[in-house]
């Protein structure tokens, strides 16, 4: 989880030596790098109040597309990601926002995407969806990846379960306890060589 900002981090700082006269891009680069840092700041206190006694994340009413948009201008930052995959969105520009803490939201989107991410082999596609049910909104984050089998499926959520070799098998754990800790439900469906779809689902704002 600490890697993936340190990382953002790391892609902008290569362009720094070619573009320090650059001010649009050095403008946006101490805005993201800001932001960045206060992410992993947050993290490490999510850290402690998990292992202490829980305190309530402070909720507030977020708005889906502004924060897809903001992923997938993140992710644009590397150019070979954005020609191998596709992000396609289908959210109304109505719905209605929902209550969770923003820093921990963003962390699950960005936790899902990359997983989607590394899924997929060659040219891909990653589908953000998002429709309103009762008094819920739900989004699904659907990938053309390899996909998983119906035993791999049932355990990805579990700590220390993965299938990855440089991996620790805690992202999606943390991620299910961050949409719980946020009011919200998870759940999965894989199809093997077919693709993957993660749906969330929290209170309307």
């Amino acid at each position: 989880e600490i890697r993936n900002p340190i990382t953002t981090i790391r892609v902008f700082s290569e362009y720094v030596p070619d573009r320090l006269k650059d001010t649009e891009f050095t403008n946006k680069y101490k805005d993201i790098v800001v932001k960045e840092v206060d992410k992993i700041d947050h993290i490490i206190q999510t850290l402690i109040d998990f292992s202490g006694d829980d305190s309530a994340a402070e909720i507030e009413t977020v708005s889906l597309r502004e924060s897809i948009d903001e992923l997938i201008s993140l992710i644009g930052l590397n150019k070979d990601m954005l020609d191998k995959i596709d992000f396609i969105k289908e959210i109304p520009i109505n719905i209605s926002k929902i209550r969770v803490n923003r820093k921990e939201f963003d962390g699950i989107l960005l936790n899902l995407t990359q997983n989607a991410m590394h899924a997929i082999e060659g040219k891909g596609r990653i589908t953000f969806k998002a429709e309103e049910k009762n008094e819920f909104v739900e989004l699904n984050i659907i990938d053309t990846g390899c996909g998983m089998s119906d035993d791999i499926a049932k355990n990805i959520f579990n700590p220390f379960f993965t299938t990855r070799s440089e991996g620790f098998g805690l992202g999606l754990f943390v991620v299910k306890q961050l949409v719980k800790r946020n009011g919200g439900d998870i759940s999965v469906e894989s199809k093997v060589e077919k693709g993957t779809e993660f749906s969330l689902r929290f209170k309307k704002g």
